[in-house]
C-alpha cells in the first residue's frame, strides 16, 4: 500500500489500517482513486487529494461561488446558492452580533439580482438600490471578468435572499 493513500486523514486509526491491509479490494479501490499525485483521472472526474474542497475547486480553476471582502477581521457571513428554473438564488446570513456592510462578489452573471424578503412578501430590485450590482472583476490571482458585484447591509443575525433572474 502506498503511504499517500492514508495521508489525507481518511483512515487514521491503528484499526482502520489493519482492515485495509486485510482486505485487497480495498487497497485496489483505493489505488485507483489515489495513484499518486494531487488528481487522479476517475471515469468522467477527477478525485483530488486536497486538504479541502476550494483546494480542489481553485486546482480547476473554478471561481469561488460567493466571496466578500470582510470589514471585521470576525465578520461571518455565510451563504446557500440554489440554481432555480429561471435564475439563482443566494441566501446570505450574518452570522455576528453586529451589522456588516459587506462587498460581495457571485459567480453568475448576465442576470438582474433582487432582494427577496420572505417575511413581508416583498422583492426590490438590487440595482434600484444603494451600492447596486455593477459587472466588475475583483481580486488578481485568476481572471474574474463580469462577476455580478454588490454592497449589502446585513444588521445583526440577519438574513437576505438575493436572487438572480
Amino acid at each position: 500500500m502506498r503511504s499517500h493513500s492514508i495521508s489525507k486523514g481518511l483512515l487514521a486509526s491503528t484499526a482502520a489500517l489493519a482492515l485495509i491491509t486485510a482486505c485487497a479490494e480495498v487497497k485496489s479501490i483505493i489505488n485507483t482513486l489515489w495513484p499518486g499525485g494531487t488528481a487522479a483521472a476517475v471515469g468522467k472526474g477527477r478525485v483530488f487529494a486536497a486538504d479541502s474542497a476550494a483546494a480542489a475547486l481553485q486546482a480547476i480553476r473554478l471561481a469561488p461561488d460567493f466571496t466578500y471582502v470582510k470589514p471585521n477581521v470576525d465578520s461571518r457571513v455565510m451563504f446557500i446558492h440554489r440554481r432555480l428554473s429561471n435564475g439563482d438564488a443566494y441566501f446570505l446570513s450574518n452570522r455576528v452580533d453586529r451589522s456588516e456592510t459587506i462587498d460581495a462578489s457571485f459567480r453568475v452573471s448576465g442576470r438582474k439580482a433582487e432582494l427577496w424578503d420572505p417575511a413581508a412578501g416583498r422583492t426590490r430590485r438590487r440595482d434600484a438600490l444603494p451600492g447596486g450590482f455593477s459587472a466588475a472583476g475583483i481580486g488578481a490571482d485568476r481572471p474574474r471578468q463580469n462577476r455580478p458585484r454588490g454592497s449589502s447591509e446585513l444588521e445583526e443575525q440577519e438574513h437576505e435572499f438575493i436572487v438572480r433572474s
